[in-house]
């Protein structure tokens, strides 16, 4: 059976506050949830900071030190054994490798495919995440004080609960002066009166 709290929360319907704890080490084997990308090469250069070039029909959406396999080439045999390698430099179409100039010359052909890489999470327990969060997820880059507006909200209205054992009356005044006054003091106690004070006042 949920908790009257739980319950209270998701009757609000329009925001919703969820937490999750994987521990101070939790290894993400896939970060985004997406298919690997992929581009198909048009050239590759035997340069100290090697060009790699692919066919301009699609954007390639590789990023900074992403890591990739090249595979279905001719030449250049050094790069299609079956290795990660990190790339710099990622732009439009094109992007850069280490040094190839001992490697073979490249002739036709070739497909460049990302390599998800695991990263370590460290996750905080609930109450330091509450107090200082490590980051927040940008939905709509239009709203930039949303998310941490709600992050606040959300403190208050645990505070307004839990000191008086139920919600804000809609329309009530006394309770929406209540709830200005608790989430002041959330923000004096996180040292963010001078952001976001703007807001509640």
């Amino acid at each position: 059976m949920q908790s009257p709290s739980l319950l209270s929360r998701l009757k609000l319907e329009v925001f919703l506050a969820v937490f999750y704890n994987f521990g101070p080490e939790f290894t993400v084997f896939d970060v985004d949830g997406e298919k690997p990308h992929t581009g198909i090469v048009s050239s590759i250069s035997n340069d100290s900071l090697a060009l790699v070039l692919c066919v301009g029909d699609e954007r390639l959406e590789f990023l900074y030190w992403d890591l990739v396999v090249f595979s279905r080439m001719k030449g250049i045999t050094e790069v299609k054994d079956g290795k990660t390698r990190k790339i710099k430099n990622a732009k439009q179409y094109p992007f850069n490798l280490k040094d190839t100039t001992s490697f073979a010359t490249y002739e036709i052909g070739g497909i460049v495919t990302q390599v998800k890489h695991p990263k370590v999470l460290n996750c905080k327990p609930l109450r330091e995440a509450t107090e200082d969060p490590i980051e927040f997820i940008w939905s709509d880059f239009s709203k930039f004080n949303c998310q941490p507006l709600l992050h606040l909200a959300f403190q208050a209205l645990d505070k307004f609960v839990s000191g008086i054992g139920r919600f804000p009356v809609v329309g009530s005044k006394e309770d929406a002066q209540r709830t200005k006054t608790i989430t002041a003091l959330c923000l004096w106690s996180q040292g963010c009166i001078e952001s976001y004070g703007s807001y509640v006042w």
